[in-house]
């Protein structure tokens, strides 16, 4: 049976448009004021830039009112403008407005309105047109409501409400804000090993806060441990000792994502894969901290080689490498991948991720062959060591995958977040896992 078998006589499917994207904050359509179309943001497949279009529900037809990535459109009371999120970049996000004509053809170009460059969401009108209330925060971290006026020259405002609000409407009198509270939560956890698909022991919770603790890896030495964390409000790059105690923070983004910080192989530097300035790309910085250095523009998951003198990464859906002293990167893969790339000890073949598989390729070049069938929870959820791979499959499971006979072992079954590191020692396994991910439906009475 099709699932529109399951909908009754009286309702309709006209069309459907669908859009491959991970942005949970947003809303994708608004409908017109009389009813009779959609705006909808669509595009980015088929050659067909991105953005806002009209879309007719009498005849299918489609209008483009913006270009580049378009979120949250949200029609002004009387329909005479439209607001809606700008996303050149990862949790860069910016608000915008345009004039409309009766035809619903903007008049002029869009104004923006703010300059925040923050995950900036769900704008919602006020009645009488002359605001707008808005979510906005720093990547995957705190969140606050805003408000702005509908015409440029001001700066927004934060509410004094609304603390890690998200998704909000603002009632038709005005009277009333109802808004999501959502609070996100992840540690980092190790795991003993009494071999190498034998645990000694259950998990244990090693680095905490209230917030997300992610992407942990060791130091080449073992001594210590680089991670993400968003407990000082955004997030950031932290390192702790091996056993999670005295956590420093490394890097003071405030705001622009800063992730996956791996050690270079003589511990000395990290990469990370960042959008600082509003442009996604790899940068270096000092392992005690200090000003972040870009070496390439790229879509991420960093990795060195094991010599420290090339970093691998993804741009455009391919594998590439740069000098990690900077120059020309140079293209690896043809085939598709999106970095994740580890030398194997033997300086024989270079492993990564395509499409969540593992794959791998002579170092110097030649025909890629996938190496496990099953697939991953997340592009950087696994391991390299000597003699395999250490993996989380996406139904959460923990494994093993043996180089000399491809015999895959589950280990453990764990509620995984992004990141997975093998101790240098073989002896322990740093993983973060989610701790809570709740919603909550706030309502504010007497709004103003």
């Amino acid at each position: 049976m099709t699932a529109t078998a399951c909908i009754p006589k009286r309702y309709a499917i006209r069309f459907a448009i669908t859009r491959k994207v991970g942005l949970g904050l947003h809303s994708f359509l608004a409908w017109t004021r009389d009813g009779k179309g959609l705006v909808v943001s669509h595009g980015g497949s088929d050659n067909e830039e991105e953005g806002l279009f009209l879309l007719s529900l009498d005849n299918g037809e489609k209008r483009r009112l913006t270009s580049g990535l378009s979120l949250s459109p949200a029609f002004s009371p009387d329909g005479s403008r439209l607001a809606y999120v700008r996303s050149p970049g990862m949790s860069v996000d910016d608000l915008y407005v345009m004039n409309l004509s009766r035809e619903i053809v903007p008049q002029g170009e869009p104004m923006q309105l703010t300059f925040m460059k923050e995950a900036l969401a769900s704008p919602s009108w006020t009645p009488d047109g002359r605001e707008i209330i808005f979510s906005s925060g720093t990547h995957m971290a705190q969140r606050s409501l805003w408000r702005v006026a509908a015409s440029p020259g001001s700066s927004p405002l934060r509410e004094p409400l609304g603390e890690d609000g998200t998704t909000l409407a603002v009632s038709h009198d005005g009277r009333r804000l109802a808004y999501s509270r959502r609070v996100l939560d992840s540690d980092i956890w190790g795991i003993k090993l009494r071999s190498r698909t034998e645990l000694s022991g259950p998990p244990a919770k090693l680095i905490s806060s209230t917030r997300i603790d992610s992407n942990p890896q060791f130091s080449p030495d073992g001594k210590r441990i680089v991670f993400n964390s968003h407990r000082s409000g955004a997030q950031e790059v932290w390192v702790a000792n091996a056993d999670g105690t005295n956590p420093l923070q490394l890097s003071f983004a405030g705001g622009p994502m800063v992730a996956i910080p791996r050690w270079s192989p003589d511990g000395q530097t990290l990469v990370i894969h960042d959008l600082l300035g509003g442009v996604r790309g790899i940068d270096l910085i000092s392992a005690n901290g200090g000003a972040f250095r870009r070496v390439a523009q790229g879509e991420g998951n960093p990795t060195w080689s094991r010599d420290g003198k090339w970093i691998y990464f993804g741009r455009e859906g391919q594998l590439w490498k740069v000098p990690s002293s900077g120059g020309a990167a140079v293209q690896v893969t043809k085939d598709g991948a999106n970095g994740s790339a580890f030398e194997s000890a033997d300086g024989k073949f270079l492993y990564y991720v395509k499409e969540l598989r593992i794959w791998r390729m002579p170092l110097t070049g030649g025909q890629e062959r996938q190496v496990v069938s099953e697939p991953l929870s997340f592009e950087m959820n696994l391991a390299l060591v000597e003699d395999g791979l250490y993996l989380i499959t996406s139904p959460g499971i923990l494994c093993f995958f043996d180089f000399a006979t491809s015999r895959l072992t589950p280990l453990i079954t764990i509620h995984w977040f992004f990141g997975l590191a093998v101790s240098p020692d073989r002896r322990t396994i740093l993983y973060s896992q989610w701790e809570q991910a709740n919603g909550s439906l706030m309502l504010v009475e007497n709004f103003r």
